[in-house]
């Protein structure tokens, strides 16, 4: 064979490389471009991020587009000679193989949406049958197509062995690289000298007083607590919300959950068409990572949440959005389930010092959300055990008794979970913390081996607490008593600086003040929108906080709490100077308080009521989702 014969054959599969990278390169630079624009990155001072944004995608979709023609390669190379047995000359099974490979995307894309939208179980007998009745079509629709281009083999092998059109995208894809690194290089902004690294640490479902630091008796918690000895403990810290989604959005907004497009209420609601729907975060948020972004902070995230996915617009301002999802694999969910690992603290921790080391020298900030903590309490040896030392009475890991001890719960009946069980859970409870622990003190290390502790504002908090039968009830979500809604936080400050000290804090913040507090700490004034304040500022005294789930506002002061019933237009009072475990209502005695913070709570529904800047879009939950929200006990 002849050079000029043998680089004739490889032009086309040449020209097929281009055009699979050429065209991923485009979608990738429409994905970042409408991305951008969603995002109001195309202003000032934005521009960093959209630069970012498209340069990220293109070279994303770049990568997804060679990776596809690569794949197609494969296909070719494997159905050519199974081809040439049935046409005999190369250049017919060359026609029919290459057809084979737009055939067979068609055929996977008809699988997924068939056995995702429509079908039931995989191997269930309708299943089986639709799957094998569209292979078979996607057969016979290759075959007859096969049949009819093959008398026009000769005019397609002529258009395909020019090299013009790969020069051509090949060209096109190299200027199309160009310009998104250009355009990165061009917006890129620097953090100015001085400003701080900023991590922030959420363990999902931790109460303050299962910490040492906090005066649990327990060893749950060596490492948050030394970094308490470097920092601010702050011993009355409440969460907007009791679960996870409004919650986390006033921490990374610095908004009140109902000014946001994040409903505090229920997780979901009903479709039109029946579907499951949920809230997303809009776009016109501006977000902790979008403002740190545009200063010229690298950001990512790294967690595990089914409320907080990158479809639901919490991945916004983030570079790097790493967010583990359990495996949903349809037939192969099963087998894959065994080879990943069930606990994420640990892939955490290992992903966020990988990144660190991948941006070496440049400011960062980095949200770490771990879920371990929450129901399911399971922990991985040697934490498995270090606590609960007798097999519980029942398997209060498993969704149906979850699901049947709330029902028991809220019926009264035999169904609720006995003392000795409650006693198995909270032990399973402290290991999970220690396990999450362990893996706290592995990324602090990770900063001081690199010389970065000092200069890195540390934040360690929570989005929730969680329930013990302290009110009759377990888990989360269902009240705003302060097991529920009070979580810790600890406030390691940049040093050498003004807040570099050891100091306990016993007045009353909220998550929402965070995002204001690494503002001021960068020496800026927060937005006038924000309704929190730097967690250092101490006058005025704030007099209140608030909380709100689906049918109750909760507002509290040092002295007193009023959880209002919005439904029903009534609540319940406790005097927590004598009565901080909220077990006496005292609304019948003392009906003048509870008027006065009635009006309060009226007060703050209206000055903080969902704006209309922030409307977000709803979201269905698709068939992964819904089985994630069943696993950590949403959905029965």
């Amino acid at each position: 064979m002849s050079f000029t014969s043998g680089l004739r054959r490889v032009v086309p599969a040449l020209t097929w490389l281009a055009a699979t990278t050429f065209v991923g390169a485009m979608s990738g630079s429409v994905t970042g471009i409408l991305n951008s624009l969603d995002n109001g990155y195309f202003g000032e001072p934005f521009r960093n991020l959209a630069g970012r944004v498209i340069q990220q995608s293109v070279l994303k979709g770049a990568g997804f587009g060679l990776l596809a023609g690569l794949v197609g390669v494969a296909v070719f190379l494997a159905m050519w000679p199974l081809c040439r047995l049935k046409w005999g000359n190369w250049r017919s099974a060359a026609l029919a193989a290459t057809l084979t490979v737009p055939f067979l995307g068609l055929l996977l894309v008809i699988a997924y949406v068939l056995n995702v939208r429509f079908l039931p179980a995989f191997f269930s007998p309708v299943s089986i049958l639709a799957n094998l009745l569209a292979t078979a079509a996607v057969i016979l629709a290759w075959w007859a197509v096969v049949r009819r281009l093959l008398p026009r083999q000769a005019a397609l092998e002529r258009l395909t062995e020019k090299s013009a059109p790969g020069l051509t995208l090949g060209l096109g894809l190299a200027v199309l690289l160009a310009s998104s690194v250009g355009l990165a290089r061009i917006w890129r902004a620097e953090p100015p000298a001085g400003d701080p690294n900023v991590l922030i640490v959420l363990i999902d479902a931790l109460r303050p007083d299962r910490l040492g630091a906090y005066g649990y008796g327990r060893d749950t918690s060596p490492n948050i607590d030394k970094l308490a000895m470097d920092g601010w403990r702050f011993d009355a810290a409440f969460a907007q919300s009791n679960w996870t989604k409004p919650s986390v959005a006033a921490l990374i907004t610095g908004l009140y959950p109902r000014q946001t497009s994040v409903n505090p209420g229920t997780w979901s609601e009903a479709g039109a068409q029946g579907e499951v729907l949920v809230d997303s975060l809009s776009p016109e948020h501006v977000t902790l990572a979008e403002f740190l972004a545009a200063r010229g902070y690298e950001t990512s995230a790294f967690g595990e949440n089914h409320h907080l996915l990158r479809k639901l617009g919490f991945a916004q301002g983030y570079f790097t959005y790493e967010w583990r999802e359990p495996i949903s694999a349809g037939p192969l969910t099963g087998f894959l389930k065994k080879l990943q690992s069930g606990f994420t603290a640990e892939w955490i921790s290992e992903r966020f010092i990988g990144w660190l080391g991948s941006i070496e020298g440049r400011r960062f900030y980095s949200y770490l959300h771990h879920i371990d903590v929450h129901w399911p309490y399971k922990s991985p040896p040697p934490f498995a055990g270090m606590f609960m030392k007798t097999p519980p009475p029942e398997d209060f890991n498993s969704t149906k008794f979850m699901v049947r001890a709330i029902e028991g719960i809220r019926a009264a009946t035999d169904e609720a979970p006995s003392p000795e069980t409650v006693r198995a859970m909270s032990d399973a409870y402290d290991e999970g913390i220690r396990y999450v622990d362990a893996e706290v003190g592995r990324v602090i290390e990770a900063l001081k081996q690199r010389g970065l502790y000092d200069d890195t504002l540390i934040v360690i908090t929570a989005d929730h607490g969680e329930e013990f039968m302290d009110h009759g009830l377990l888990s989360h979500g269902k009240a705003l008593y302060d097991e529920s809604i009070r979580v810790p936080l600890v406030v390691k400050f940049p040093c050498p600086g003004p807040h570099c000290r050891r100091r306990t804090v016993t007045t009353q913040v909220q998550l929402v003040d965070v995002f204001p507090t690494i503002v001021r700490t960068l020496g800026m004034e927060p937005p006038e929108y924000m309704v929190g304040r730097a967690l250092y500022e101490t006058a005025p005294a704030r007099k209140f906080v608030f909380s709100e789930s689906a049918r109750a506002i909760a507002i509290r002061s040092p002295e007193w709490k009023w959880i209002y019933d919005k439904q029903r237009n009534t609540g319940k009072l406790f005097e927590l100077r004598t009565d901080a475990g909220e077990l006496n209502d005292i609304a019948g005695q003392k009906t003048d308080m509870a008027r006065e913070l009635t009006t309060r709570v009226v007060d703050f529904t209206a000055t903080y009521a969902a704006d209309t800047r922030f409307a977000g879009k709803s979201v269905e939950a698709d068939a992964k989702m819904l089985e994630n929200l069943k696993a950590l006990g949403y959905v029965k």
